[in-house]
């Protein structure tokens, strides 16, 4: 049986590790408002998402997906979705992970973001990306587009270089086959509008911070392929966008 003095050294050490950690996250606080610039009203906010204690911090999460859990049948897919991936600050975060803990907490709080992730199964409904296709044609293109995006991002692929071209080919040729529309600018532009409509970036942007706050590896074929295929077919073809 320990003794009382050793019994009260590591009460006094567990305390201290306490304070150290503490001052650590205040540290770290200090440094993310000093960068961000932070009003004082911002910088409050700050340090009351960052003290959050780790039970604290997971009913944030967890409330907010109940909220989702009762709303749409889209709704309740995006929050299986989210289930599968809890964010997990650390005891000891690093600076990056911190402001990502900040970001993320701001997302979750925002009324608008709630109703963009209402919106969003994730992956995408196939009949979302596609409207008006026939579902049969829908069910063969969206996976070979998707396997074809993931593909070319392992390969390192950038949507605006050169080496994209065969695989923006490749992809047109399959559409204009299983639609009977042919290949040209007029597809090109039909189908970048389409894959617009389809991918939410603020969706995008949870799933990026969820990742960098567990220090996940970001795997290519779990990232949404709309934005990289927009990227290539505004790049090829003639296409023009009003949103450049």
């Amino acid at each position: 049986m320990a003794s009382p003095s050793r019994r009260a050294a590591a009460a006094h050490a567990d305390a201290t590790a306490l304070q150290i950690r503490a001052l650590r996250l205040r540290h770290s606080v200090l440094r993310l408002v000093a960068r961000r610039d932070a009003n004082p009203e911002e910088t409050v906010l700050m340090h009351r998402i960052a003290r959050l204690t780790s039970d604290e911090r997971r009913r944030v999460i967890a409330d907010f997906i109940a909220a989702l859990e009762a709303g749409t049948h889209h709704a309740r897919d995006a929050a299986a979705a989210l289930r599968t991936a809890l964010p997990e600050l650390p005891d000891e975060p690093s600076d990056a992970q911190l402001a990502t803990w900040v970001e993320l907490s701001e997302l979750v709080a925002d009324d608008d973001f709630r109703g963009r992730m209402a919106r969003a199964a994730l992956p995408p409904a196939d009949e979302e990306v596609l409207p008006g296709v026939a579902p049969g044609a829908v069910a063969e293109l969206i996976p070979f587009v998707r396997q074809t995006v993931a593909e070319a991002r392992t390969a390192g692929i950038d949507p605006e270089g050169d080496e994209a071209a065969p695989v923006v080919d490749a992809v047109v040729a399959r559409f204009a086959a299983v639609l009977d529309r042919p290949d040209g600018p007029e597809l090109r532009e039909w189908m970048a509008r389409r894959f617009e409509a389809g991918h939410d970036p603020l969706v995008e942007r949870y799933w990026r911070l969820v990742w960098t706050l567990n220090d996940w590896q970001v795997v290519p074929g779990h990232l949404p392929f709309q934005p990289w295929m927009v990227q290539a077919l505004r790049r090829s073809g003639g296409v023009s966008s009003s949103r450049r």
